[in-house]
């Protein structure tokens, strides 16, 4: 009886023995395939942020469709990490505006290591991204403003697309005369910084965000003071006198295509800055209710440097579409009908 229950004992055992090493097998087999699972997603995140990447690049060509192309392939070829990486296709299309979009998708490898024992020595990753030139709803603005005659984008809000606009005009109560808004503070200082670009720390007039955004009305001040030489000081401080030669556009009748040109160019693009399009000015010196139409990209062409300052002019360029600004500037949207709405490359999807 007790040798029957010692061999019972070790008929058990011997089961168990096999059920831990067939266990064994089975916990091993997860761990194996998800290395190789990890593996495949790491190279998968790694493809898309190189998909991101090229799109990216590529959006800075746009509306051009063959720069473009040719921008994703060269961050391709420089950045691609092995030669298992390549570009599958590049597409250039319209959401928008003529040639908005680009579409980049592009393919690599993996290398499995312990799925081999099932026949598997690797996998092939795929990645899509597109990138377009998004107008932008809000931004950090410039403290000039244009007025508008309707509010109405599609109807330029009854402005001249390619006329010159001057600011701090010496007459302040000539039609057409454009001044400025104390947007980020009515003090010399404030005004010489919303022209430099720092506005990030200060709210714009009576809201509570340094954004300014379409279709938003804000209780404002006129700029007082002594603008002038204030605005030379800023300027140059921010557009250094090395690059006025190259960025400076004259006005003359080839002004507005020549400002669309430099505005393009990497030394001058900072020339571009968003402003409103409004309403009305406060009376000078007063505070009073501003209605945001529209955000308008405007190319700084030039300004007095010299005294007296705003004899003739302070302040000239033209409104120039389709320039794209920094993302960390501004808040943007997928739809916007305003024609002179600055834009921002982004990923849209």
């Amino acid at each position: 009886m007790v040798w029957k229950l010692l061999c019972k004992v070790r008929e058990e055992r011997g089961q168990g023995l096999v059920l831990a090493a067939l266990s064994m097998v089975v916990v091993m087999g997860f761990a194996a395939m998800a290395v190789d699972v990890g593996s495949f997603m790491h190279d998968r995140r790694q493809l898309q942020n190189a998909a991101d990447a090229a799109a990216l690049a590529g959006a800075a060509g746009l509306p051009d469709a063959s720069l473009a192309t040719e921008k994703a392939h060269e961050w391709a070829t420089k950045n691609f990490d092995g030669s298992d990486q390549v570009v599958t296709s590049v597409n250039v299309y319209t959401y928008r505006a003529p040639n908005d979009r680009i579409e980049v998708t592009v393919k690599g490898e993996t290398d499995f290591v312990f799925a081999r024992v099932l026949g598997m020595d690797k996998a092939t990753v795929r990645a899509r991204a597109t990138a377009g030139r998004v107008p932008i709803t809000a931004s950090c603005i410039a403290p000039w403003a244009v007025q508008g005659v309707v509010n109405d984008a599609t109807a330029d809000f009854g402005l001249e697309p390619e006329a010159l606009y001057v600011f701090h005009d010496s007459d302040w109560t000539t039609p057409g005369n454009f001044g400025a808004l104390a947007v980020y503070g009515g003090g010399v200082n404030e005004y010489k910084k919303a022209i430099v670009g720092n506005c990030g720390q200060v709210n714009a007039c009576n809201s509570d965000s340094p954004y300014v955004a379409e279709g938003q009305t804000l209780l404002c001040n006129s700029q007082t003071g002594v603008a002038g030489q204030n605005t030379h000081d800023a300027l140059q401080e921010r557009y250094p006198q090395s690059t006025w030669a190259t960025c400076d556009v004259q006005p003359d009748a080839s002004g507005y295509t020549n400002a669309q040109s430099k505005a393009q160019l990497s030394t001058c693009k900072d020339r571009a800055v968003p402003m409103s399009v409004i309403n009305a000015f406060p009376p000078q010196g007063h505070s009073g209710s501003v209605d945001i139409w529209g955000l308008a990209s405007f190319y700084i062409a030039g300004w007095d440097r010299k005294a007296p300052w705003g004899v003739g002019g302070m302040v000239w360029g033209y409104l120039i579409p389709a320039t794209s600004l920094p993302a960390w500037s501004v808040k943007w949207g997928w739809d916007n009908a305003n024609p002179f709405a600055p834009l921002v490359i982004v990923l849209v999807k």
